[in-house]
């Protein structure tokens, strides 16, 4: 027969028994629950590391596209310099050219112009002394020389029209300069 001691003893070993399995379940479900959380974590370092790569990656990116848009922007200053430059050239040839040619009009038309006055005077002295075919001539020769003076004067307007076009053609490559420098800026 068992004694107290061993019944209580029993009874000890029961209860220390059970309160192990209950320790072990609790213990198996933190396990469990400490697994999870350790999962969860593995899963947020991967989800930081891709993160941090993909910042990586943008960071290079942008990198890059600065650099792109800087070379863009310095061969876009170099062409638009070497652009405005050749325009100013060639304007500044075409006015020489212009005011060249200005300048000869105006001669010839005062040349013309005294000619043909020459010839009116002498018309009007010979009227009564030359015939008048010779006066038919000298009616043609001035005829001739007035349409001259005509045509240098249309030709001089066409030079004047030619001037107003170059200096739009500065104003514009004026705004051209202007942009450049304002895009250089940003």
């Amino acid at each position: 027969m068992a004694t107290g001691t061993d019944f209580i003893t029993d009874k000890l070993i029961d209860e220390l028994n059970h309160t192990l399995v209950a320790t072990q379940e609790r213990l198996e479900q933190k396990e469990f629950v400490l697994d999870e959380k350790e999962i969860e974590i593995m899963e947020r370092d991967e989800l930081v590391e891709q993160l941090r790569e993909k910042l990586a990656t943008a960071e290079q990116l942008s990198t890059l596209q600065e650099s792109k848009n800087a070379e863009l922007l310095a061969t876009f200053e170099q062409e638009t310099a070497a652009d405005i430059a050749n325009w100013r050239a060639k304007l500044k040839c075409t006015e020489e050219e212009l005011h060249q040619a200005k300048c000869e009009s105006e001669k010839a038309i005062e040349k013309l112009t005294h000619e043909r006055n020459a010839l009116q005077e002498k018309l009007q002295d010979y009227e009564s002394v030359v015939s008048k075919e010779q006066l038919r001539e000298l009616y043609n020769t001035m005829e001739e020389k007035s349409q001259r003076i005509a045509d240098l004067e249309q030709h001089l307007n066409e030079m004047n029209k030619k001037d107003s076009k170059i200096c739009e053609l500065q104003m514009e490559i004026d705004i051209l300069q202007g942009i450049r420098c304002v895009l250089a800026e940003m």
